[in-house]
């Protein structure tokens, strides 16, 4: 969990090539908005400086052009004709033999949802089973991968506690129980020098320890990552931020609502159960 936390980066199409001295050890497919998102991680046993150099080289030659390298040429983000986008991204924690490849191959957006982007119009996608859309909430966003599934939408209104009860009452009526409510900032959750409050919430302590265990490594391995985090916090630092969560048989339901200029911002989230295992 923690390696998928600070290494699940990005992952590629089939057409990507492979670096040679690797070996893949996943894959995944995601659906975001009405695209496929193809993630493909490998490892390898070289350094991070020539894996990233050859898909430099290699992308390059197929008229890929590269859109963002960072300073230490562990991450680049590069566009094709078609404007589909590629990321690839590279890790090699220390006290570990193994080097992290992780890419990720995004398609390029249809005219439907650049219309409705450029218009601010509904977005393809769905709305999640038995989770109520608010009345006027336009979604903004669809997502749907292996464990999750998400829908954000965006409404004008000034009401949060109007909104609190509405999803209080709506999801209960749709068999969900209540589980609790938690009120914080965006700043509070995001300064990753206090444990924020949904964490101080749970009773798992190895949730916790993984928690802080899992950021310590971000500013030891990130330190760039973790400054802008810290920026972002204190931005951020009056933003409102309501987390309602609700359970049932199937799984957990998260409804957080965040406010900005009266534009409300819902994220509703669905968490499967996992599995038993036999």
């Amino acid at each position: 969990m923690r390696k998928k936390i600070l290494y699940l980066l990005m992952g590629a199409a089939l057409v990507i090539p492979a670096y040679p001295a690797s070996k893949k050890t996943g894959e995944e497919k995601e659906v975001l908005n009405d695209s496929q998102i193809s993630r493909i991680y490998y490892q390898s046993s070289e350094p991070c400086s020539n894996i990233m150099q050859f898909y430099i080289d290699k992308l390059q030659e197929m008229d890929w052009a590269i859109t963002y390298k960072s300073d230490d040429s562990l991450s680049i983000s590069l566009t094709s004709r078609d404007n589909s986008a590629l990321s690839i991204q590279c890790a090699h924690p220390p006290q570990e033999n193994i080097t992290y490849i992780n890419l990720s191959h995004f398609p390029a957006p249809t005219p439907e949802a650049q219309e409705a982007g450029a218009k601010y119009i509904e977005m393809p996608g769905r709305d999640i089973p038995n989770i109520p859309r608010y009345p006027g909430a336009v979604r903004r966003q669809y997502y749907m991968g292996s464990n999750q599934e998400d829908a954000i939408y965006e409404v004008k209104q000034s009401c949060l506690d109007c909104m609190v009860e509405f999803y209080r009452a709506g999801m209960v009526a749709q068999g969900w129980q209540y589980f609790n409510e938690i009120r914080t900032t965006i700043g509070k959750e995001l300064d990753f020098e206090k444990t924020p409050e949904w964490l101080r919430e749970q009773k798992n302590e190895e949730l916790k320890t993984e928690y802080k265990e899992g950021l310590d490594k971000l500013k030891q391995e990130y330190p760039e990552s973790a400054e802008e985090l810290k920026k972002e916090s204190e931005r951020l630092a009056n933003v409102p931020l309501i987390i309602l969560i609700f359970g049932n048989k199937t799984g957990m339901a998260f409804i957080v609502l965040t406010q900005q200029d009266n534009v409300v911002s819902i994220d509703t989230n669905f968490v499967p159960n996992r599995p038993t295992q036999k």
